[in-house]
């Protein structure tokens, strides 16, 4: 995890000395901080799926009791430090807790409904889209608490089972890891623009489908946060032509 995240931090700072020495505007400075922080969400997000698709799909499509105990031992100590020693989280809130105050800034109503479509993805809770389409600080991660919590109720017995795979229920193990990877199929290939309530009400859709909403994977609220992400660049043309193209927020690292 470590290199993930030192790349979404050390990359977006590079990026942001660079879009701030084109800036000729001080509306052009707001922007390059909007996207830098928007880009850091964004970023994250992908981050943590991929770290997540990394680790739980060998232990889907694989048979750890063919595993050996070294390969079993490092999976074990891998599950265990992104259950709970995330550090992409942290530089998430801070994107986030940023990004209100720069909307708090902004005259432009479309920077601010895209800045606030990102804000609302990753602050997403079930039942919620309807009343409170704008979500306060307390909650602006509760995606990412609701999925930590999710892995730590199940850390337990995957690990016991790569600790004693002759003793576990192979078809119930992968059934339980592969919900960290897969969604259910209900809203797969949809047009989330295209969905009645608007984005949160097609990502409630989406996580009704799998228990009563609760986060299990991320990669729809990835998926989605890019989307508006995009918009946003979109808006460049109007606002700040020169602005360098934020290639970190795709890469890997």
């Amino acid at each position: 995890m470590d290199p993930i995240t030192w790349s979404i931090v050390t990359e977006a700072a590079g990026w942001l000395k660079q879009a701030m020495a084109a800036a000729r505007t001080k509306e052009q400075q707001r922007f390059a901080r909007v996207v830098e922080h928007a880009g850091t969400v964004t970023a994250g997000l992908r981050a943590l799926d991929r770290e997540a698709h990394r680790l739980f799909l060998p232990m889907v499509y694989g048979d750890i009791r063919t595993w050996p105990q070294e390969q079993r031992q490092k999976w074990t100590q891998e599950l265990v430090s992104f259950a709970y020693e995330d550090k992409i989280t942290p530089a998430m809130r801070v994107s986030l807790t940023a990004l209100n105050e720069l909307v708090a800034q902004q005259s432009d109503r479309d920077i601010s409904r895209i800045v606030g479509s990102i804000v609302d993805v990753v602050g997403w809770g079930s039942g919620q889209w309807q009343a409170e389409p704008r979500l306060g600080a307390a909650r602006m991660l509760q995606v990412i608490a609701n999925y930590e919590t999710s892995v730590e109720h199940a850390i337990n017995y995957i690990i016991e089972a790569l600790e004693n795979p002759g003793e576990a229920d192979v078809e119930q193990f992968k059934s339980a890891v592969r919900a960290f990877v897969y969604i259910g199929e209900t809203g797969i290939g949809r047009d989330p623009h295209g969905s009645e309530g608007g984005t949160l009400h097609y990502l409630e859709q989406r996580m009704d489908s799998v228990g009563g909403g609760r986060v299990t994977a991320l990669r729809p609220f990835a998926d989605m946060a890019e989307v508006f992400f995009g918009q946003l660049l979109a808006l460049q043309h109007r606002i700040f032509p020169e602005i360098p193209t934020p290639v970190w927020v795709w890469q890997p690292g």
